[in-house]
C-alpha cells in the first residue's frame, strides 16, 4: 500500500476463559514522520485481556541493560525505521538516564559526532550495515579515535558479519542483538513490525521472518504460559508453527511446561497469503479513513495544527505547523468511534456534544441538591474528564470535516465504484475497462496498483494482463517494470484462469451483501469496515471450518499501511498481534 503495513491478529476470549490469539504471520512497512507530538503515542495498556505492559517492561529492561553495557556518555545512532516503534517502548528520558546524549539516524555520508563512544541500533539489513562501515572508516582515515557497539534488532546475522569483515571494520566493532520482538500498540494490538516481511518471504524467498515471529511466539509463551491450542492456515503459518515446536524443545523441559499457567486459551496463525483480498480494499470506519487519507504510523497521525487549535508559526505563514496525534485508547472518544462506519459519525459525536452539554447543564442546578448528589456529579465530572473530552470532541469534529471533504471527491467515489464492482458478479470486462480507465486517468500509482491487486486477487488473474502491463508502463514509466514483475510472483499481476476462487467463496460465505445499514450500530464484519461486505451473521455464526476466509476483516495494511486495521474491532473478542 502506501505508507504501513499489516501482519497479524489475535483474540480475546469472555472474561471467564482464557484469551485467544489469531495472527497473520506477514505484513509490510510503516514510515516513520519527524515532526512535534502534542500527545503520547505510549498506550496505557490498563484493560489488556493479558498483561501485555509485561512485554513493553521486558523490552524496556533489556534496551536499558544494552545502554548501561557501554559505559559513560554516548551517542545512539537508530535505524530510522526503528525510532518510531522504539518510542512505543521508551521515552526520550530512558534514553538520557542510560547515557545517551545525542541521538542521530542511520542515513548515507559520514557521521559528525564529537562523542567517543558511538552505539548502532539497527535492523540487520545490507545497506544499513554498509552505511555504518563506510561511516567507521570515514572516522578512522580523519582519525578520529571512537568505540563503536553495533546491536543487531532482533538478533544479528551471518551476512551481517561477512559484510562487516569484507569493509575491515569487523575488529573495531563490539556486537550484540537487541531481542525486540512484540511491540505493544494498544490495549488489542501487538505488532513486531518487522520490515518488509512479506516481500522477504513471498518475493525473496527469504524465511526469517518466519522464524523471528516462531522466537517471539514462544518467547510470549514463557511469559503466559505455552498456549493450550495452536491453529495455523497457509504454508507460511505451518513453518511458524514447526519453528515453535522446535524452539520449545531446546528451551523448555518437560518439567517446566507446567510450571507457568497457560493465560491464552488459543492461537490462530493466518498466512498473509491466505488473504489477499482485504488489504487492497478502502476502509470506511472512522480510523481506516484517517489512515487512508491523512496516514498513521506509529499509533500518531500528521495534522495541521490548526485542527487542535494552534495558528501557524515562524515568518512563513503560508506553511502551516503541523503537530503528531497520538489515536490509542488513551482518547476515550477516540476508542468509542474508530470502529464506527464513517457514515455514523457524525450522529455519533453530535450525541457526545450533548451529553456534555447536559453535564454542563447539570452544574447549575447543584444549589438545590443534597450533599450526596453533589458528590455524586463531582465523582461524575472526574470520571467523564469533562476537559479532555471537549478537546477530544473538537479535535475529531475538525478531523471528520476534513475526512468529509475528502471522500466528497470524484477519485475517491471512483475508487471505491471500482472496488464494489471487482467484488461483485457482474461481467468481467467492465471490471477491465475500470482498470484501464484508472490508468488512462494518471492516478496514484499506488493506487491503481491496489486496484490491479484487488482485480487480480478477486478475479483469479486479470482478462488481457499484458496489455494492461503495457499500457502501466507507457504512463508511469518503465522504471514500474520491475514493481510490476514482483507483484506478478505473487500471484497479484497474472493472466486470468478460468476457476475463481473468490467467486466461490463469496457466495458459500455470503462475504457480500449489498443491502447494509451504515447507521445501524449492530452490523458487524466486513458489512461495517466496507459497507457492503460480509453481513454480521456469517460472521459470528459462521462454523470453525469457516474461521479462516471470514477473518479477512482482519484488515490493515495494502500496500504499506500504518495503525493495526480498524476493522479488526469486527471481531469483539479478538485481541490482535501484527508482524510487519
Amino acid at each position: 500500500r502506501r505508507k504501513g503495513g499489516v501482519c497479524s491478529v489475535a483474540s480475546l476470549a469472555h472474561k471467564r476463559r482464557p484469551p485467544s490469539f489469531l495472527i497473520f504471520s506477514h505484513c509490510l512497512l510503516w514510515r516513520v514522520i519527524k515532526c512535534e507530538a502534542i500527545m503520547s503515542g505510549m498506550p496505557q495498556l490498563k484493560n489488556s485481556p493479558v498483561n501485555i505492559a509485561a512485554i513493553r517492561e521486558h523490552a524496556r529492561r533489556e534496551l536499558q541493560e544494552i545502554l548501561k553495557s557501554v559505559p559513560e556518555k554516548k551517542a545512539l545512532v537508530l535505524d530510522q525505521k526503528l525510532a518510531g516503534p522504539l518510542g512505543l517502548v521508551a521515552e526520550r528520558a530512558l534514553l538520557k538516564d542510560n547515557g545517551v546524549e545525542k541521538t542521530y539516524y542511520v542515513l548515507p555520508g559520514p557521521l559528525q559526532t564529537e562523542l567517543i563512544r558511538v552505539v548502532y541500533l539497527v535492523r540487520p539489513t545490507i545497506e544499513t550495515v554498509r552505511i555504518i562501515a563506510s561511516q567507521i572508516l570515514a572516522h578512522r582515515e580523519r582519525g578520529e579515535k571512537k568505540q563503536y557497539w553495533i546491536f543487531f534488532v532482533p538478533r544479528k546475522t551471518i551476512l551481517a558479519e561477512r559484510i562487516l569483515e569484507q569493509e575491515t571494520v569487523y575488529d573495531y566493532v563490539t556486537m550484540g542483538e537487541y531481542g525486540l520482538d512484540f511491540i505493544p500498540f494498544d490495549d488489542d494490538v501487538l505488532s513486531l513490525e518487522y520490515d518488509m516481511a512479506f516481500r522477504e518471504v513471498f518475493v525473496d524467498g527469504d524465511t526469517s521472518a518466519l522464524y523471528y515471529t516462531a522466537r517471539a511466539l514462544v518467547k510470549m509463551e514463557s511469559m503466559f504460559g505455552l498456549f493450550r491450542r495452536v491453529m495455523a492456515k497457509g504454508h507460511g503459518a505451518k513453518q511458524v508453527v514447526d519453528v515453535m515446536k522446535r524452539l520449545q524443545r531446546e528451551l523448555f523441559t518437560p518439567k517446566e511446561h507446567g510450571e507457568v499457567e497457560p493465560e491464552i486459551d488459543r492461537v490462530i496463525i493466518l498466512d498473509r497469503h491466505v488473504d489477499l483480498v482485504t488489504p487492497f480494499l478502502t476502509q470506511l470506519t472512522y480510523e481506516g479513513l484517517i489512515d487512508e487519507i491523512m496516514g498513521i504510523s506509529n499509533s500518531l497521525v500528521e495534522v495541521d495544527a490548526e485542527l487542535v487549535g494552534q495558528q501557524s508559526t515562524g515568518l512563513d505563514q503560508s506553511k502551516p505547523k503541523t503537530i503528531k496525534i497520538a489515536l490509542n485508547s488513551n482518547d476515550k472518544l477516540y476508542s468509542d468511534a474508530r470502529d464506527r462506519n464513517f457514515s455514523s459519525i457524525g450522529p455519533f459525536l453530535h450525541s457526545r456534544a450533548n451529553m456534555l452539554k447536559e453535564v454542563e447543564l447539570e452544574r447549575h442546578t447543584l444549589q438545590d441538591r443534597q450533599v450526596s448528589q453533589i458528590k455524586d456529579y463531582v465523582k461524575k465530572l472526574k470520571e467523564m474528564n469533562v476537559q479532555a473530552e471537549k478537546s477530544a470532541l473538537s479535535l475529531h469534529t475538525n478531523i471528520a470535516e476534513k475526512i468529509g471533504a475528502a471522500i466528497r471527491k470524484t477519485e475517491f467515489s471512483s475508487r471505491i465504484e471500482t472496488e464494489q464492482l471487482l467484488l461483485s458478479t457482474r461481467e468481467k470486462s467492465e471490471i477491465y475497462d475500470a482498470l484501464e480507465e484508472s490508468v488512462n486517468r494518471e492516478e496514484d500509482f499506488l493506487s491503481v496498483l491496489r486496484l490491479v491487486s484487488l482485480a487480480s486477487a478477486t478475479g483469479n488473474g486479470i482478462k488481457k494482463c499484458e496489455t494492461l502491463q503495457r499500457d502501466i508502463l507507457q504512463t508511469y514509466g518503465y522504471e514500474k517494470l520491475f514493481t510490476l514483475q514482483n507483484l506478478a510472483r505473487v500471484g497479484l499481476m497474472k493472466k486470468q484462469e478460468s476457476k475463481h476462487t473468490f467467486s466461490s467463496l463469496r457466495k458459500s460465505l455470503r462475504l457480500v451483501d449489498e443491502n447494509v445499514d451504515e447507521m445501524d450500530p449492530n452490523v458487524r464484519g466486513l458489512a461495517r469496515v466496507y459497507s457492503f461486505a460480509a453481513g454480521g451473521e456469517s460472521r459470528s455464526n459462521a462454523p470453525d471450518r469457516c474461521s479462516v476466509p471470514t477473518s479477512v476483516c482482519a484488515r490493515r495494511c495494502t500496500f504499506a499501511v500504518d495503525r493495526p486495521a480498524a476493522c479488526l474491532a469486527t471481531l469483539p473478542k479478538l485481541c490482535r498481534i501484527f508482524f510487519s
